[in-house]
């Protein structure tokens, strides 16, 4: 049997935008309405924010260590 001419212990993931822009640009490439947090309903808001802040603890790398400064920032600067 020839071995392969790469590392078997690589795995292949899609590439995670890095901005917000980037992430726009997917979004409407793929023509998907985005719902505003206004029109849903609080329930589905508690958990979509209980499942960003479960998936933000999990990684050490610099998206997941900087998705919840991020957040609050933005919170932070919304109007009264």
């Amino acid at each position: 049997m020839t071995p392969l001419p790469y590392p078997s212990n690589l795995r292949y993931g899609p590439e995670v935008p890095d901005d917000d822009e980037r992430i726009r640009a997917v979004i409407t490439m793929l023509n998907y309405e985005i719902p505003r947090a206004k029109d849903l309903p609080l329930e589905d808001i508690y958990a979509a924010y209980g499942r960003f802040l479960d998936e933000s603890t999990r990684g050490t790398d610099p998206p997941h260590t900087t998705a919840p400064r991020r957040s609050i920032d933005r919170v932070q600067r919304l109007p009264e």
